[in-house]
């Protein structure tokens, strides 16, 4: 297999982050069920436990990179790791006592964002202390494959799970797997790359130098404006698809479902061909960013073409094949053109503005579709799809050929 060559040590960053992947898409489904079956939740309920489980991560990810990079990225991915398995591990634990409340679910949901948002900013510049030069997009293709793979096989096989086990218990093996992480994390024998402790600065300036680092330099500065105006188009259609499928198409729940689960199949695709593209990075990119923008636009244009279902699989194929690549490369990409002392820091403001975006998206396209119509919206927030590609395009970004260029 091409990824041995990355070494033992990637090899067990690799497993470890496999792991965890495994463990959130254990959380993603069984959680929420837990709510809804044994605690009886309200739809209000649901909307907090959701909002609980993202934004906390949001909030604290500026500050989570200024401290991960002042100190050894894995311990703190094994710390977060071994709390986020404690905190999932004490929902069985009450609910065997009778003591399961919707307030410790909601801790819970708290913790692990944060943990998880601590864990991701030091994993991304772990790969670039492991992995060097241009072999950084094959060790993030690795790795975006196992994203892609427990996207497909976690909610499925936590549905088999819970056919026998109540929810509850099926949290369990979430805490298994964030304890399997931390097992093969701390197997890692790496030392940091010299530098990669930041300066003993205030946090204030520490994260101000993260920011003006992204701000500055001209390819970062690009992919990153391109992420958040691509992340307000993906979520304002995000928030109006299953209204188009249902009633704009009629689709039936098992129709829709086949639809989406091409946008993970897009993504193994994507992972697999991102690690081949170790040169022409720039015009790749461009293309990408160019076909993530089209597979928005497909979705609004499916209702008046011939097979519509077939459409929209493509759409979501092409979406998942893009963003595949758009995350990969820009990963790489990312690391390369940041010192060692500042790569956490890089990839919490990257992470920050990008989700920022969300709320706006999502907000954005409902308003838009109350006033305008659903169709209208889907067309106009797939045209902003289209903003990043000409962007890219005229930017220093298209002149890159190989990831060290970016140097």
């Amino acid at each position: 297999m091409r990824g041995l060559a990355l070494g033992a040590d990637f090899r067990r960053q690799w497993l470890a982050q496999s792991a965890s992947m495994l463990g959130d898409q254990v959380s993603y489904v069984a959680i929420p069920l837990v709510a809804v079956l044994a605690l009886d939740a309200s739809v209000g309920e649901l909307g907090l436990l959701v909002a609980a489980g993202r934004f906390p991560g949001l909030a604290v990810a500026l500050l989570a990179g200024a401290y991960a990079d002042r100190t050894s990225r894995r311990t703190l991915m094994v710390v977060s790791d071994v709390v986020r398995g404690l905190a999932v591990l004490s929902l069985p634990a009450a609910a065997a006592f009778g003591g399961l409340t919707f307030a410790h679910l909601l801790a819970v949901a708290v913790v692990t964002s944060v943990m998880g948002t601590l864990f991701d900013v030091s994993a991304a510049p772990m790969v670039a202390d492991l992995v060097g030069g241009d072999d950084l997009v094959r060790a993030y293709g690795w790795i975006e494959t196992s994203r892609s793979a427990t996207t497909i096989v976690g909610p499925s096989a936590t549905g088999l799970l819970l056919e026998v086990v109540a929810p509850v218990t099926a949290v369990a093996a979430d805490a298994v797997s964030y304890f399997a992480s931390a097992l093969s994390l701390s197997r890692i024998r790496h030392r940091p790359a010299a530098g990669a402790s930041g300066p003993p600065e205030p946090v204030g300036a520490a994260i101000r130098a993260g920011a003006r680092h992204v701000l500055r330099h001209p390819v970062l500065r690009v992919t990153a404006a391109c992420t958040a105006i691509y992340n307000v188009a993906l979520y304002a259609v995000q928030a109006l698809v299953f209204l188009y499928l249902t009633r704009r198409l009629g689709l039936g729940t098992a129709t829709i479902g086949l639809v989406l689960s091409a946008t993970g199949v897009g993504f193994l695709a994507g992972a697999t061909l991102a690690g081949r593209l170790r040169v022409r990075l720039g015009p790749s990119l461009v293309v990408a960013s160019t076909g993530a923008g089209l597979g928005l636009v497909l979705i609004p244009a499916a209702a008046s073409l011939p097979a519509p279902v077939a459409v929209l699989a493509l759409a979501q194929f092409l979406t998942g094949v893009s963003n595949q690549v758009i995350a990969i490369t820009c990963g790489a990409l990312y690391q390369v053109a940041t010192p060692p002392a500042l790569r956490a820091r890089t990839t919490a403001t990257v992470r920050t503005l990008a989700w920022s975006m969300i709320p706006f998206g999502a907000l954005g396209g409902a308003a838009f579709a109350s006033r305008y119509g659903v169709v209208p919206a889907l067309w106009a927030f797939g045209a902003v799809g289209l903003v990043p590609p000409f962007v890219m395009a005229a930017s220093p970004v298209a002149r890159l050929r190989t990831v060290s260029d970016v140097a």
